[in-house]
């Protein structure tokens, strides 16, 4: 019950990237008032054009747009991300998103050239294009509903994912 509310605290992670558990607990009522034990969530924001989360970040892009992203901010975490995967030699996972403006069609490439963004930054910081997989998805997982300009800016991106 408590792991569903928790869950609720975090609606733009998409579903399928969060685990619950439950444990049952042999505290009193007295203790109730600790609502919520969690184990530590590593997350930060490094601004508002990307959120990294665990192992995973998003990247978010102008409207209709493949463009790199002119942000210092942006630069230093594909650095950081190119570094990691050199020295460890771990994969990445790209995944290209969109908003669902447009043609689904347009939009499946339209997601695929901006995770190949990615990828080409990478490969010229030095990763092994073979490590690096892409993929688009188009409109079709969106991480809040194209309702307004807000959510169809958070639906415009690259999910970046580790993978060990």
């Amino acid at each position: 019950m408590r792991a569903k509310e928790i869950r609720k605290l975090f609606p733009e992670i998409p579903e399928e990237r969060i685990r619950l558990f439950g444990k049952l607990s042999d505290a009193s009522p007295a203790d109730s008032t600790l609502i919520f034990l969690a184990s530590k969530i590593n997350s930060a924001v490094n601004n508002e054009n990307v959120k990294e989360i665990d192992e995973s970040a998003m990247i978010y892009f102008p409207y209709n747009s493949t463009s790199k992203l002119k942000n210092e901010k942006i630069d230093k975490y594909l650095d950081e991300v190119a570094a990691r995967l050199k020295k460890t030699g771990e994969k990445v996972s790209l995944v290209g998103h969109t908003d669902s403006f447009g043609p689904e069609d347009t939009n499946y490439n339209l997601g695929l050239k901006r995770a190949n963004v990615i990828k080409n930054i990478l490969v010229s910081k030095g990763v092994p294009a073979d490590r690096i997989t892409v993929e688009s998805k188009g409109e079709k997982s969106p991480l809040v509903p194209n309702n307004s300009r807000e959510n169809r800016a958070k639906n415009r991106r690259v999910e970046l994912k580790i993978i060990k």
